[in-house]
């Protein structure tokens, strides 16, 4: 059971930081996308 909230904990992290990331590429992106690659 520790495993399953563990996996369910992780995905929601990920899932955090891949909308996080994709916010500040939306944000900052179009300007910079020139001169900054990800």
């Amino acid at each position: 059971m520790r495993d399953a909230v563990y996996s369910a904990e992780l995905r929601q992290l990920v899932t955090a930081t891949s909308t996080t990331r994709s916010t500040i590429s939306l944000a900052f992106g179009m300007p910079m996308r020139s001169s900054t690659v990800w």
